[in-house]
């Protein structure tokens, strides 16, 4: 039995997806145990396009079905608009998120 991850923190770097799909395994494993999900300031230095991509990837990873201890998000510092709310909607519904 390997530990249990309890918090992500990918905060204060800029994660393109390429990059994001190399630790997809990992994230994958440590989803079910993750109670909080530290991503603020992944995109705001990345293409538009680039920072929606990424976003994608955490909602894909982190939905509740597959990630249902989750109970802070921080995704400060992103820059995010309404636009960017459209590739995280499984992200953010979900019951007992907290922030």
């Amino acid at each position: 039995a390997g530990a249990i991850i309890t918090k992500i923190d990918v905060s204060c770097r800029a994660w393109p997806l390429e990059c994001l799909l190399k630790l997809e395994t990992a994230l994958s494993r440590a989803a079910p145990t993750v109670q909080i999900l530290q991503i603020d300031d992944i995109i705001a230095s990345l293409p538009t396009d680039d920072g929606f991509a990424s976003l994608g990837f955490f909602n894909r990873i982190f939905p509740p079905s597959a990630s249902p201890k989750i109970h802070t998000i921080d995704l400060s510092d992103n820059a995010l608009g309404t636009r960017a709310l459209l590739h995280i909607p499984d992200l953010l519904a979900r019951p007992g998120l907290e922030r």
